[in-house]
């Protein structure tokens, strides 16, 4: 018999935030800003969740709501492309309970795909039945530690691009104004151009303009300038004690002085001396380079699960859409 699950669907942000500062493994994609950041940067409709179980033991679940197919077919979220998402708890849940708040949960969205949180004491996520499909991911993180031993820890080739950055005399900076998310963009989409179709999707301006905006000091934007001109730059957002890199972008004119090398170590740096304790580098969605790019600075594979649900109707959907998918993708390579 399933237990009794009372659900909130719209928390205040106040008692959110008050909430999720008690739960172990919180990220910054658990939070209120970047709920916010997506809803005004993709238009989705938020929901911050509350599951009340038996005995007072609870659970909250941040959600985004997208409605497909002319908003015929809603799909709910707890994790997007890249970030992490999943219950969080200040208790330890056992598998019934989990089982039951995602039960609630489908009830009303019969598709819904949870990402996984590598950074949770216990990842609680839904056991793959009636259609779920499990999917193992992996994101690479480093255990932050005084600067010169990070560096110490780095590949030879990994300090030696660094070093060749830092010879070409690029100027680094640090910026938290909405304003800057442009300058972003811009070498975003000459990267976006370069990627081609590896690349399935991109991000609009107004989402980078919502980041900075809603985040606040919670996100950085370190940028390289080769005297006036921004040649690269990287988005970092935080909270607790992760920080988490989320995109980066250099121009291709300078991709032979590696100033990507400079800003990763400057933000390592900067985060190693503001006592974070973990540096979240991201998932690498198989892109061998970027791996690599990764384990020379030191970092460590992280694995973590996620589970999708998609009602039959959704299935088709996709199934449909696909194609179309496709060709966008060789369009933008060739634009």
């Amino acid at each position: 018999m399933s237990l009794p699950v009372r659900l909130d669907w719209n928390v205040d942000e106040q008692a959110w935030a008050e909430a999720i500062a008690r739960c172990t493994g919180a990220t910054f994609f658990h939070t209120a800003e970047w709920l916010k950041t997506l809803e005004r940067g993709f238009g989705s409709r938020v929901q911050r969740v509350r599951a009340t179980l038996p005995e007072g033991r609870s659970a909250l679940l941040p959600l985004t709501i997208r409605p497909l197919a002319r908003g015929l077919l809603p799909v709910a979220f707890s994790g997007e492309t890249g970030v992490y998402g999943g219950l969080l708890s200040p208790e330890t849940l056992g598998r019934r309970e989990v089982e039951a708040v995602y039960a609630a949960m489908r009830a009303r969205f019969s598709s819904l795909q949870v990402v996984g949180n590598p950074f949770a004491t216990r990842p609680h996520l839904p056991e793959p039945f009636n259609g779920g499909r499990p999917l193992l991911e992996s994101s690479h993180a480093l255990v932050l530690k005084p600067f010169e031993e990070l560096r110490a820890d780095m590949s030879r080739g990994c300090k030696g691009r660094t070093n060749k950055a830092r010879r070409a005399g690029f100027a680094l900076s640090v910026s938290q104004d909405p304003a800057d998310a442009r300058i972003f963009y811009e070498l975003y989409l000459d990267s976006a151009r370069r990627w081609g179709e590896k690349l399935t999707w991109i991000r609009p301006l107004r989402f980078f303009e919502a980041l900075m905006a809603e985040g606040g000091s919670r996100v950085r934007l370190f940028l390289a300038r080769e005297g006036d001109t921004p040649v690269a730059a990287l988005l970092m957002c935080e909270y607790g004690a992760i920080a988490h890199y989320l995109a980066g972008a250099t121009d291709a004119r300078v991709l032979e002085a590696s100033p990507s090398n400079l800003l990763m170590e400057a933000a390592l740096r900067h985060y190693a001396d503001a006592g974070f304790e973990i540096f979240d580098f991201g998932a690498s969605n198989g892109l061998e380079g970027v791996r690599k790019f990764k384990e020379s600075f030191g970092a460590h594979p992280v694995p973590y699960g996620s589970v999708h649900f998609r009602s039959p109707a959704t299935q088709l959907y996709f199934a449909l859409r696909a194609p179309w998918d496709r060709v966008r993708a060789r369009a933008r390579q060739f634009a």
